[in-house]
């Protein structure tokens, strides 16, 4: 596929049978560059994002109905997993190359009315009933901003459903969400422990993490 930026191979996740960037070429391109790209973090399939998909396949009525946004979605695997159910659904990454791929699996999968868009979160953002975001919280440069969008989105009475990886950078920032009303569930991806936050208010009003 000479219009991407990677070639493709075929993978089977909850359900879905995706095109993704090969993961070989991706590694060799990297290496080849020598320290002068950034890893292409976007092109992978990590375990959070398939823990959030598969939460989503097994209860659709988180987003049934609703408008959703994922940031930092990468393949966006979770929104190609909401789409059926959601009322109107936006997936956005800050990389361009991003975009190519979610476009690619949705119209292989016949999926219309989804919107891909270029988002930065670290500018404004598109108002939704739910916002969806997994693996996003491994630079602390970035916990204040995402503070403010989880607080902004949560006393305008929206949802966001989280999914982070169980480690140490993660951590610290849950840590910092502390006072917003969740509930919280652990499972295993790909010998991963990960975590899922729903979280539904601005009120402490529920267990502490």
């Amino acid at each position: 596929m000479s219009d991407l930026p990677f070639d493709s191979v075929t993978r089977i996740v909850c359900g879905l049978t995706l095109q993704i960037p090969d993961p070989q070429q991706v590694e060799h391109v990297y290496r080849n560059a020598g320290g002068r790209m950034p890893f292409p973090y976007w092109s992978r399939l990590w375990p959070s994002g398939i823990a959030l998909a598969q939460w989503l396949r097994a209860e659709p009525e988180r987003v049934e109905g609703k408008s959703v946004l994922e940031l930092g979605a990468g393949l966006g695997l979770p929104s190609l997993v909401a789409a059926p159910y959601a009322k109107h659904l936006m997936i956005s990454d800050h990389i361009s190359e991003a975009l190519t791929w979610m476009d690619l699996n949705l119209r292989a999968l016949g999926l219309q009315d989804v919107e891909c868009r270029l988002i930065n979160w670290h500018h404004s953002i598109p108002q939704a009933d739910v916002i969806l975001m997994s693996d996003v919280c491994y630079d602390p440069s970035d916990f204040d901003r995402l503070q403010d969008l989880v607080s902004t989105q949560l006393k305008t009475g929206g949802f966001i459903f989280l999914a982070v990886p169980e480690r140490s950078i993660s951590v610290m920032f849950i840590e910092m969400l502390q006072e917003f009303n969740h509930t919280k569930e652990v499972v295993a991806v790909e010998g991963v422990r990960i975590i899922l936050f729903a979280f539904t208010g601005a009120q402490i009003v529920g267990p502490k993490f």
